[in-house]
């Protein structure tokens, strides 16, 4: 059986991976799947669906799903994969029907994993997003999954972009041809624009009338109804971040390739963080049970776009 088409999106978390999947699936006729950080177990054949689901089981993603091993089981003989199975199972769960067009994956750490998928599931094309540092560091600051203070949220971003860098320079020299950047900012201003020089020449399916689907966990619902639409306050960081907060920042992810964009004059200053910074950690557990208590609602749904 043919595998269908997919397009893997990367970057660092809070970079904006679900708006591009969304942009992307405007323009082309695609499915847009939730984050799923278990593509190694289910990329395999669908005759170790058992030993998968065993597996998975307990996996707080893969539970989202709300899949039983029969729903899925149902879709293995048009499918080339246990991953393939379970994306047509949802969609003809929530759509009624199960497509044949591209899968649109925004799994951010789909480059730090890149060799492994580039093997396994053979996109037809990956896109990494850059965002401006300040601004992701900013917004992984204000999430409810415990980085509330500068210090822990640019040791994320340093470890994530470490990370990233080393599946980009697989690509890179592996998959050239299949390989695209799109700058966050850009895609903000005009979505349809930012990735049309992605999409072009590659001869997928235009997406029309509404024909591409994106399924999302229930409990994002209120994040990605934002997500659904344009963009605002890029620059937020400006106003809630201090001068040394965004030195520390600069100084801290002036190295990657993609920061000469966003501040290209910036020099060592060996910025220090103040004590207000320290006592933004004693947040940390709060933040760790509202994202506890904001996962309590599983299942998936789905919206046209």
């Amino acid at each position: 059986m043919t595998p269908r088409r997919k397009i893997f999106i990367g970057g660092i978390e809070r970079s904006g991976t679900t708006f591009l999947g969304v942009a992307l699936a405007r323009s082309v006729n695609a499915t847009v799947i939730p984050e799923i950080n278990f593509k190694h177990e289910v990329s395999q054949n669908v005759d170790s669906l058992p030993r998968v689901f065993d597996n998975l089981k307990n996996n707080f993603r893969f539970r989202l799903w709300e899949r039983s091993e029969s729903s899925i089981a149902a879709f293995a003989p048009m499918s080339s994969s246990i991953y393939e199975a379970m994306i047509a199972s949802i969609e003809d769960a929530l759509c009624g029907r199960s497509h044949k067009h591209a899968i649109i994956d925004h799994t951010p750490d789909n480059f730090k994993n890149a060799s492994f998928l580039d093997a396994a599931y053979s996109p037809e094309l990956y896109v990494y997003l850059v965002r401006d540092p300040r601004s992701v560091v900013h917004s992984i600051m204000r999430t409810d999954w415990g980085y509330p203070s500068v210090r822990s949220a640019v040791a994320f971003w340093q470890r994530r972009y470490e990370e990233d860098l080393e599946g980009f320079a697989y690509l890179s020299k592996h998959a050239p041809e299949r390989l695209a950047i799109v700058q966050y900012e850009e895609l903000c201003a005009d979505p349809e624009r930012a990735v049309a020089d992605v999409v072009r020449q590659r001869s997928f399916t235009a997406n029309a009338q509404g024909q591409s689907v994106m399924i999302i966990p229930k409990y994002t619902t209120g994040q990605h109804g934002r997500v659904m639409a344009k963009a605002r306050n890029i620059v937020s960081w400006e106003s809630a971040l201090n001068s040394k907060e965004v030195r520390y920042i600069e100084d801290a992810t002036r190295h990657a390739f993609f920061s000469g964009d966003y501040f290209p004059d910036v020099q060592a200053r060996d910025a220090v963080l103040g004590l207000s910074d320290q006592i933004r950690m004693i947040a940390k557990p709060l933040h760790r049970v509202r994202a506890h208590m904001r996962r309590r609602k599983t299942g998936l749904i789905a919206e046209a776009i």
